[in-house]
């Protein structure tokens, strides 16, 4: 009785070209994605610097009493009353 052939699936080993495909597309991501947290941080900044020379807001030093995230820098931004 002769037995007939079975195709079977072979295992490849990992394929460099797909690989260096994968991690160049999550470079990618990751890369836009750190770059608009940095985007982000410095449009705050800059809105603060701006609010800051308009006089819209001032700093002030904060007592070592009041801790909080902004008074880590020691210094805290207080929008100034219109009607003072």
């Amino acid at each position: 009785m002769a037995g007939g052939r079975v195709a079977h699936v072979t295992l490849k080993g990992p394929s460099v070209v797909r690989e260096i495909c994968i991690g160049f597309a999550l470079g990618l991501v990751a890369g836009g994605l750190w770059k608009m947290h940095h985007w982000n941080e410095q449009r705050k900044v800059r809105s603060f610097y701006d609010l800051l020379e308009k006089g819209e807001i001032s700093v002030v030093v904060l007592n070592e009493r009041h801790v909080t995230r902004s008074s880590v820098y020691g210094i805290s931004a207080h929008v100034q009353d219109e009607s003072s």
